[in-house]
């Protein structure tokens, strides 16, 4: 009983966001009209790059639409189309986590990795040896995608059941990001997964989660309203309406707004989770997310998964 009145509270901003179509959604369904349109365009022409990242476009947004398989066939064809493009294989992988197949997603996130260490190798000892020449745009390319590859290959860690690996990467990326700029969008995520993933283990192997994530949460920055009130959260001085509240005032659009919100359900559930041990309230912000349409998020995933372990 005693945890009936936070679930009260809970309840009105949840039925809230659960009301009206999803933004995210309807943003998907755009970028493939759009996709497939291009892709039509330029299916009989000679420009194979762009044919290639016609389809790459149009299968992101399949499977962000849930038709990840219809995505993957898209992404067969423009790999045969740019063999070497870097992104075309990291949303391949993206696809196949979508599909539960991790281990193969794994496989090619491995080849990125060796790919990008030995681009690094490379421009390391041409510097050394005097060669000041700029990048050439395939090395550009590796460059600019290096972190969504890292990012990408973190949550595919989590997925196949290597928290550690997940955390290190996520923290490489928050660490790598804060000494060269403010905190963003992108130590904003990496803090969310390193908070997440640290409860986790924590819960799971015994040792108090609590001390853990409360250590790390005051050594955060982050950038947005939203992550800051998840931080206050964490820290055990703040509520969830503090984050509905905070989204609902960001400038920025509903399809913005329903990531962060969909983000912050996982986040915030694993707080009561591990930390207040209240599994009904967890329950409530998980099942209140998965009851919406699909957004194509990828911590859709894993309220699912959350969803069905505390249901056991």
């Amino acid at each position: 009983m005693k945890f009936l009145p936070i679930i009260a509270a809970l309840l009105l901003p949840l039925l809230a966001a659960a009301q009206g179509e999803s933004a995210l959604r309807q943003q998907h369904e755009k970028e493939l009209e759009a996709a497939q349109k291009a892709s039509a365009a330029l299916a009989s022409g000679a420009d194979l790059p762009e044919y290639a990242a016609a389809l790459k476009n149009e299968a992101i947004a399949l499977n962000l639409l849930g038709r990840s398989d219809e995505a993957l066939a898209r992404l067969q064809q423009a790999a045969k189309a740019a063999p070497d493009d870097s992104d075309i294989k990291m949303q391949t992988a993206v696809v196949l986590d979508y599909l539960g197949r991790h281990d193969e997603a794994g496989a090619i996130y491995d080849g990125l990795f060796e790919k990008i260490q030995d681009w690094r190798a490379e421009r390391i000892k041409a510097r050394k040896a005097g060669d000041k020449t700029k990048m050439s745009a395939q090395q550009q390319e590796i460059l600019e995608v290096s972190l969504a590859i890292t990012a990408n290959a973190a949550v595919n860690n989590a997925l196949r059941g290597k928290p550690e690996q997940a955390l290190l990467q996520f923290t490489s990326i928050y660490e790598s990001r804060s000494t060269l700029v403010d905190a963003d969008q992108y130590t904003d995520q990496a803090a969310g997964w390193r908070i997440w993933l640290t409860a986790g283990m924590r819960g799971g192997d015994g040792m108090r989660a609590d001390v853990a994530t409360e250590m790390l949460a005051k050594t955060l920055r982050v950038s947005t309203p939203p992550a800051d009130a998840l931080l206050k959260l964490w820290l055990g001085k703040g509520v969830w309406a503090d984050i509905t509240a905070a989204i609902d005032g960001m400038s920025v659009s509903a399809a913005e707004k329903e990531a962060i919100r969909t983000r912050m359900h996982l986040l915030a559930a694993a707080y009561f989770r591990h930390i207040k041990r209240d599994t009904e309230t967890a329950l409530t912000l998980l099942d209140a997310e998965n009851a919406r349409p699909f957004n194509g998020c990828v911590e859709r995933l894993f309220i699912r998964r959350e969803i069905a372990e505390l249901r056991k």
